[in-house]
């Protein structure tokens, strides 16, 4: 629940970023000051972080013990064991393209914290 709730809070943080820039300027100027500024950048790695690390943290980890063992190479990175909610990559992608299309101006950002986590 508290992953849920962090997703939430850096969401409405990064969107809100995004729609209080200023609208009059083209949009390759946009881009720019996104790519400089890294609001937009660091909102999407942010959430994509979140879904390989829950996802797929371990199968990787198991792969790379097994490489390191083949050359009898210590390896002491030990298992990610969190319990995650259900549904978190449905939740992390629909914040995703939340942040998308208030990006590309399609959505006006929601000003109320509660109205924007049901609507996820």
């Amino acid at each position: 629940m508290s992953l849920i709730l962090l997703l939430a809070i850096s969401n409405i943080f990064i969107f809100l970023r995004l729609y209080r820039e200023d609208k009059s300027l083209i949009l390759l100027q946009r881009k720019i000051n996104v790519v400089i500024d890294f609001t937009l950048p660091s909102g999407v790695k942010f959430l994509i972080l979140v879904v390989l690390a829950s996802k797929y943290f371990n199968f990787f980890n198991e792969s790379a013990r097994g490489l390191f063992s083949l050359f009898q190479i210590n390896y002491q990175i030990p298992a990610l064991n969190v319990l995650l909610p259900v549904g978190i990559s449905f939740y992390t992608f629909q914040s995703l393209s939340y942040i998308i299309d208030v990006y590309r101006d399609k959505l006006k950002p929601e000003q109320h914290f509660g109205v924007f986590a049901l609507y996820v």
